[in-house]
């Protein structure tokens, strides 16, 4: 028997709509198993009236499995339906400022014409005929090889996902709608005639006291211990467990002065538009000065007279005239030295958040310190000697990868001990911490705890005497952490009007 070429198309067909349709259902590539729902759909498109709606299903499935991908590999977690969409403008400004914009932008045009080449794929593989046969062709293989149903398990995590967050945001509300400290007197009256900042280090996270690669992390902070100690300054430090991991700095933020766990944007939207008191407006209340220093803020940010701030120093207010450093503005101990010379402005003291960058990815080029005195403007951060490597050529090896992130948290380390000796005699409490960890393939390890450290003038200090934190600058390993949202309640306590200790 001779096969005719009409014969022949009409097996190949099939043959090539059942694997195209397969590979989508397989993505991303778990495991070697068929899956198991690729019968159904070649059965279901052979009814006309079915495919578009499974047309839709799919793109929309292939979307999804592409946000898993890309929040697992950042965040080591899926992608939300309700709460993650808005990431999708952060990520845009990183790959704007690693990458370029004609960069971002070809990449970005490429992820686009692979979606529209992979949705024609399926509209063709949906609209041939003869694809039920090779549906029921490949019912007839799962006796020999057992089917892999990941793609329905994905659908139906993603549906009980949702309906969750869905109830934890209205459980997040009723929380937000009330704050024990509201209307209270005396709050933070130990730190009245003081300057406060609180100062987040990008990026540290237990991985620095734990990985074997960045041992050079504690041993500085042993260094700086020396020397605040000699300059008068006492110091406590303990961990506090970050609610999010590699990414997001902005819910750490959040949850640290709300006193709540800002777990995504939904809980951030959620937290903006409730009654609840951040540490910045409660400091404001007591008669300080609330500033945010924020050099990674390039576009209008309503939302930070919302958290309390009453100044706000976005990367265009804090006048820096230097070279950026790919996506990072401007240096640490730039930053820093603009808080010093704002502190030294007579008027109410100053209770400030920093949120400092130079360890954020994509760590290159990591630089050196400078004389503080001699900074000015920042025009001497030109270049000069800077590494030329770009973020594509460190990013290509994940151990240089991890090498930049240990040495650019060197930096802000050393920055930010310096910058507190600095103000060593002014009664100024520094409260230093990191966000989250870096990702998981820097960070090595599988958690979200960061070190915090309170640094200041003994009477200080000691208010904290109670909540057991190591002398020092290196927390014990074994020491117990604390959920971040539990620091705003237990510093407000602390530093009231009675000394209590903590």
């Amino acid at each position: 028997m001779v096969m005719t070429t009409s014969s022949r198309t009409d097996v190949w067909r099939p043959a090539m709509a059942a694997l195209m349709l397969g590979f989508v259902l397989w993505l991303p590539g778990n495991g070697r198993a068929i899956p198991a729902e690729l019968p159904a759909v070649l059965l279901l498109a052979a009814l006309p009236p079915l495919r578009l709606p499974l047309l839709g299903i799919l793109v929309l499935t292939l979307l999804l499995k592409a946000g898993d991908a890309g929040l697992q590999g950042a965040f080591g977690r899926p992608f939300n339906l309700v709460t993650d969409w808005q990431l999708l403008g952060a990520a845009w400004q990183l790959g704007r400022g690693s990458l370029g914009l004609w960069r971002m932008m070809l990449g970005v045009g490429a992820a686009i014409l692979l979606l529209g080449v992979l949705t024609l794929g399926i509209r063709w593989s949906l609209r041939q005929r003869r694809g039920g046969w090779a549906g029921l062709a490949i019912l007839a293989v799962f006796a020999i090889l057992p089917p892999q149903a990941a793609t329905t398990r994905m659908l139906a995590d993603k549906a009980l996902t949702t309906r969750a967050t869905l109830a934890d945001l209205a459980a997040f509300r009723r929380a937000a709608a009330t704050d024990p400290f509201a209307g209270q007197d005396g709050l933070l009256a130990a730190l009245r005639g003081r300057d406060t900042a609180i100062i987040f280090v990008e990026s540290y996270g237990r991985t620095s006291f734990a990985v074997p690669d960045n041992a050079a992390h504690p041993q500085l902070l042993h260094r700086a211990e020396a020397r605040l100690a000699g300059a008068g300054l006492a110091m406590r430090s303990g961990w506090l467990t970050s609610p999010v991991m590699g990414g997001q700095s902005w819910l750490a933020h959040a949850t640290l002065s709300a006193g709540l766990p800002i777990t995504d944007q939904g809980r951030y939207g959620a937290l903006l538009a409730s009654p609840r008191r951040t540490l910045f407006h409660l400091a404001s209340e007591a008669g300080l000065h609330t500033a945010a220093f924020t050099p990674q803020t390039t576009e209008a940010w309503p939302e930070g007279t919302m958290l309390g701030f009453r100044e706000i120093r976005d990367a265009a207010h804090l006048g820096y005239a230097g070279r950026a450093l790919n996506w990072v503005t401007m240096p640490d101990q730039y930053v820093l030295s603009v808080l010093e010379r704002r502190m030294r402005v007579l008027g109410p003291p100053l209770f400030a958040e920093v949120d400092l960058a130079s360890s954020h990815a994509p760590w290159v080029p990591v630089i050196g310190m400078r004389d503080w005195d001699t900074i000015g403007d920042g025009r001497g951060f030109d270049g000069t000697g800077w590494d030329r490597r770009t973020p594509r050529e460190v990013w290509a090896d994940p151990d240089t990868v991890r090498a930049q992130y240990s040495a650019a948290i060197l930096y802000s380390l050393q920055a930010v001990t310096e910058f507190v000796e600095r103000q060593a005699g002014s009664g100024m409490l520094a409260v230093i911490l990191g966000d989250h960890q870096p990702a998981g393939f820097v960070a090595q390890m599988d958690n979200r705890d960061v070190p915090v450290h309170m640094i200041g003038p003994p009477d200080l200090i000691r208010r904290i005497d109670g909540w057991g934190w190591t002398p020092g600058l290196v927390p014990a390993a074994d020491l117990p952490a604390l959920p971040m949202d539990g620091f705003r309640d237990r510093f407000l306590n602390a530093f009231g009007a009675a000394d209590t200790g903590g």
